[in-house]
């Protein structure tokens, strides 16, 4: 009897050990799978993966910027493959793709195409899911160029078409080996001087001197002329207990003409304090309050700013005036400034990718996006400023940047973070059928808007062969 007891205890055991299997294996086949699958520490979620044949970035010139090559097989007969970048870290803008710490820049911005995806019936016939190559709008010849000019200095360069929008080159330095990355994260985290940061969409700057052109658009738009007198242009104003000079000394500055052209603050702060309504207004018009739009690309604005007309304070109104307030830039925001100047004050879109070629294509598809145009301020008002960009070339704060047989105009100033300086230069140069190339520049810890001025010439030159 107690035998037959046993039995029985023990067949149940079984039979309901048997359940509970059964039970488990049905949630996780029917219900579960996918949760399965997708965990991170899924083996044949990173053998799919390692699997897949990303498509190749190009540059205009098509110029392979990644690639992905086929490095062996898995013991389970999956193909390997890795990421390539032949660039390394002079095309920083492709971003990365790694297994372990995921994506960024373009890489990250176009996953989805660049991924591609499978049907049901290329998974049975176990086809290698491929993705659509990117043909970008970046110049490598003019992106190594300009990398040259800057000499590894920390800082960010962009470079746009106008009126098409197409970013021509995008420099972040320092930069990184996304061929490396792997092997390299932790530090490039920890590194003080922030390689993985893309500084011309995401980094943020004080704008100082950089905002006298939105500042002299306000005055010609109020009916001021460049020509006008000013009392005390070239004296320097206390901001923060620093003292702000005029980035060039030792001209004659007697206008808002020579005030622009050597930078000079004085003039500038002043009316803006004398109508900070007009000149929030232009903030706006301009753009420096909200993050641009590059097409599917991840851009940032700095946090928002307090409004001229809400300080009661007058020593901060006077420093968010002069560009060492809470308001902050990026480089971008600079550029698309010059893009509005260059383009006869109207905005311009900004774009990264150009054509898309579907896997195992010829073809590229253009993506070429329809220009988004609006009015910032008048042709006469243009007019002005533009003839205020070219003195300060010729003759000004920004005559590093002027090139044999080229009219550029531009404008150069610095700014301060704290007690460290930056210097900035913006400018364009007009190419044929209506066509320009703008250039913002911004070096880090450098009081030398001669040398940013040196750079931006050099960009535009090239730009233009």
């Amino acid at each position: 009897m107690n035998l037959q007891h046993t039995l029985n205890r023990v067949t149940a055991v079984v039979l309901i050990s048997f359940s509970m299997i059964a039970l488990s294996l049905g949630y996780w086949s029917v219900v579960g799978g996918d949760s399965l699958l997708a965990r991170s520490d899924n083996p044949r979620l990173v053998e799919a993966e390692r699997a897949i044949q990303r498509g190749m970035i190009v540059d205009r010139h098509e110029a392979v910027l990644a690639k992905t090559d086929l490095v062996g097989h898995s013991v389970s007969g999956q193909p390997v493959m890795k990421r390539v970048y032949p660039f390394g870290d002079d095309a920083s803008v492709v971003g990365y793709y790694s297994l372990r710490y995921g994506s960024g820049g373009v890489e990250a911005a176009f996953d989805s195409e660049l991924r591609g995806s499978q049907t049901e019936v290329d998974r049975l016939l176990h086809r290698v899911q491929m993705g659509s190559d990117l043909q970008l709008t970046i110049d490598m010849p003019l992106q190594q160029a300009i990398i040259a000019a800057m000499g590894r200095s920390p800082g960010a360069v962009v470079v746009v078409e106008v009126p098409s929008g197409a970013v021509r080159a995008l420099i972040s330095l320092p930069s990184y080996d996304p061929e490396r990355l792997d092997d390299t994260y932790s530090l490039l985290r920890l590194n003080p001087f922030a390689p993985l940061l893309n500084r011309v969409t995401q980094g943020i700057y004080q704008p100082g001197g950089a905002l006298q052109t939105i500042i002299l658009a306000t005055l010609l738009t109020d009916r001021q002329t460049l020509d006008q007198t000013v009392l005390g242009a070239a004296e320097p104003i206390r901001i923060n207990g620093l003292t702000i000079a005029c980035t060039s000394t030792g001209a004659s500055v007697k206008t808002f003409a020579d005030a622009y052209a050597q930078a000079c603050p004085s003039p500038f702060v002043d009316a803006a304090m004398s109508a900070p309504g007009d000149v929030q207004d232009m903030f706006n018009a301009f753009g420096l309050l909200e993050a641009p739009n590059l097409i599917k690309f991840g851009t940032v604005s700095g946090r928002t700013p307090t409004a001229l007309t809400n300080f009661r304070d007058p020593v901060k109104l006077r420093a968010q005036a002069s560009g060492q307030g809470d308001l902050t830039v990026t480089p971008l925001q600079m550029a698309l400034v010059a893009a509005t100047i260059a383009n006869r004050g109207n905005t311009v879109t900004p774009y990264l990718v150009q054509a898309i070629r579907a896997p195992n294509s010829g073809t590229w598809q253009a993506l070429n996006p329809l220009p988004e145009e609006h009015a910032v301020i008048t042709g006469d008002v243009t007019d002005a400023i533009r003839s205020a960009m070219r003195e300060a070339v010729t003759r000004g704060a920004a005559s590093a940047a002027d090139q044999p047989d080229l009219t550029i105009y531009g404008h150069a100033s610095y700014a301060y973070t704290g007690v460290t300086a930056n210097s900035w230069f913006i400018g364009f140069i007009e190419l044929p059928d209506d066509q320009a190339v703008v250039v913002a520049v911004a070096l880090e810890g450098k009081n030398d808007p001669a040398l940013a001025s040196k750079i931006g010439g050099t960009a535009l030159r090239e730009a233009a062969k």
